[in-house]
């Protein structure tokens, strides 16, 4: 789609920039996207506007222009609000704040629906509202995504209660789009306050904000006068750092954005596979458990985000949690593996990439479960990446719910109804990895390692010596070989020859490999069928014995007690003595 197409008039702007007072004579990004240039201000677009400028060009159409209203409880008061609405309309060419129609987006049918700042302020009543609700009903109705753009300030006052009653008004309607599947995605523009982000809003699948725009439930001067704002609070920014909204999306880069969502959302395209190939299990079990450790923990050993890249044809980051928190040890989104459009969420362990990330944060299981949800909805097959030192240990977190947040992250994976696979890619470490582990198929590769806890801290507790950390790590079984042993682990991905840090290409392709092949047979499989089979893998998850192997077992046991105490083992020695460091982050690779 041609910018050239969608030139945007210069009403409102006396041919210089609001914000940097740069001369906009001749400039095409201010012709075709009104932003300055200069500064990048965004300058405002009407609700028809933004139409023509995102929709495919002479495809929109405008719906519920007929429904309208003036002064629904009469409202008395210094000023005539019956004439205010009458001036707004003269004004603006509008007949109400709220703007639906539909059209359509790289020839896909969309709904579109927008508030618009330049009739009162956009704010929403009786009329916007019943507007925005027949917009979310006809978008379920047809199957098609529907698309918003705000710009509004509020709740309209002088229609009374009966304005604020307009938020259940549009969720019930929107109730009706979450029950067929279909995407809502929500453009914030500047400003977006009160009781339209305060609603619907934030009950988008995926949230975009435009740079520098002013976005919260309060309004900014309200909450000047009762305390010292820092700057840049209430911006587009700081909901991003705080996990409210996905992503910040310059104006002449969101079509292309918009449309990238929409078609992994929408996505009808499944793997299939020509030929089975073969499975059959090699033996990985030639290094010791020590030096699996190590090399899991290699400092060159590619990290989730690039295992991700290298291996995901397209990857869009979601943010956040929604409730004041975006952590970096979580990784979420949708992608492209294989030609089909997946949900993939990744723990990171700190890189350079992801200096703040380690241990997991009750927001970044909630996070992650929000992922879940996604998935859920739209039908798309879930792939999980372990790799993490665990969840966050301090009071701060336990105060945040993190017990809570980690035991529903698991809950919710075990019930989805869609194909779910984990691959441990690391280190995987005790409740945080199972709380996203907890899959159809996992997979682990070469040298990674997927335990209860780390072999240092099991040697503090057992031994009060971290120097049987490397003994502690052969007993806890923790290697893939291991995991594959105990049924853990359905498969074990080959690794280049000298472990994953030393060709990172060759990892992910060998990765991408396995995937591409269980999705395909996990896809291809009934969903009653998985369903059942993921409920009996983990009902039957290390199964009591039955009682004469116990008793064999104990005999065995006792067996080599004795036998210890005759003939005591040497201790075995490694390259780089676990004994030599006070804490794992410490070891040297």
């Amino acid at each position: 789609m041609s910018t050239e197409d969608y030139q945007l008039s210069k009403e409102d702007s006396d041919g210089t920039c609001f914000s940097c007072s740069t001369n906009l004579d001749g400039s095409r990004l201010f012709t075709n996207f009104r932003v300055c240039h200069m500064c990048g201000h965004h300058f405002h677009l009407s609700g028809a506007q933004w139409a023509n400028f995102l929709l495919d060009k002479d495809s929109f159409q405008e719906d519920d222009y007929t429904v309208s209203g003036l002064d629904p409880i009469s409202f008395g008061g210094p000023r005539n609000y019956r004439q205010n609405v009458l001036d707004a309309q003269r004004k603006t060419g509008l007949s109400e704040a709220a703007f639906t129609g539909h059209g359509t987006f790289f020839g896909n049918e969309v709904v579109f629906a927008a508030l618009d700042f330049s009739f009162l302020g956009g704010s929403t009543g009786i009329v916007s509202g019943e507007r925005l609700a027949r917009a979310f009903e006809r978008a379920a109705d047809r199957q098609a995504p529907l698309v918003t753009v705000l710009s509004t300030s509020g709740t309209r006052m002088r229609e009374g209660l009966l304005a604020l009653m307009q938020i259940p008004r549009v969720i019930v309607a929107r109730q009706k789009l979450t029950r067929r599947r279909v995407p809502h995605i929500a453009v914030l523009a500047d400003p977006t306050t009160g009781s339209s982000y305060a609603g619907f809003v934030n009950l988008a699948d995926y949230i975009i904000a435009e740079p520098n725009a002013l976005i919260g439930f309060s309004a900014l001067r309200s909450i000047s006068e009762r305390e010292a704002v820092p700057e840049g609070a209430h911006t587009a920014e700081s909901h991003l750092r705080n996990g409210l909204i996905d992503a910040i999306v310059s104006r002449h880069e969101l079509q292309p954005f918009l449309g990238q969502i929409l078609d992994l959302l929408t996505s009808s395209y499944e793997l299939r596979m020509k030929e089975r190939l073969d499975t059959a299990p090699r033996d990985f079990s030639s290094l010791e458990a020590w030096r699996t450790v190590q090399l899991s923990r290699h400092s060159n050993r590619p990290s989730t985000y690039e295992l991700i890249q290298r291996m995901a044809t397209v990857y869009v980051e979601i943010h956040g949690d929604r409730s004041g928190s975006d952590d970096s040890a979580i990784t979420a989104g949708f992608g492209l593996v294989g030609g089909e459009a997946v949900v993939i969420i990744g723990q990171v362990r700190p890189s350079e990439e992801a200096p703040k990330s380690g241990y997991i944060s009750a927001g970044g299981f909630r996070k992650a479960r929000r992922a879940m949800v996604l998935a859920q909805k739209f039908n798309l097959p879930l792939i999980t990446f372990l790799d993490t030192k665990g969840a966050d240990p301090s009071l701060a977190a336990e105060e945040d719910g993190i017990a809570a947040a980690l035991t529903r992250c698991t809950e919710t994976m075990l019930a989805l109804k869609v194909p779910t696979l984990a691959v441990v890619t690391g280190e995987a470490n005790a409740e945080s990895a199972v709380s996203m582990g907890v899959a159809d198929r996992v997979l682990m590769l070469q040298h990674s390692i997927y335990g209860v806890i780390a072999p240092e801290d099991a040697a503090k507790i057992l031994y009060r010596d971290i120097s049987q950390a490397d003994e502690v790590a052969e007993s806890l079984r923790i290697t893939a070989s291991d995991c594959y042993d105990l049924e853990i682990a359905d498969e074990i991905i080959q690794e280049p020859d000298e472990g994953a840090h030393t060709d990172h290409q060759e990892a992910a392709y060998f990765l991408r490999r396995a995937l591409v092949r269980h999705l395909v047979e996990l896809t291809d499989q009934r969903t009653s069928d998985r369903l059942a089979a993921r409920r009996k893998r983990y009902r039957s998850m290390g199964n009591s014995s039955s009682l004469v192997r116990n008793v064999t077992e104990r005999s065995v046991g006792k067996f080599l007690e004795r036998l210890e105490e005759y003939f005591p083992r040497r201790k075995k020695t490694t390259k780089r003595p676990a004994e030599e460091y006070t804490d794992r982050s410490e070891i040297p690779f």
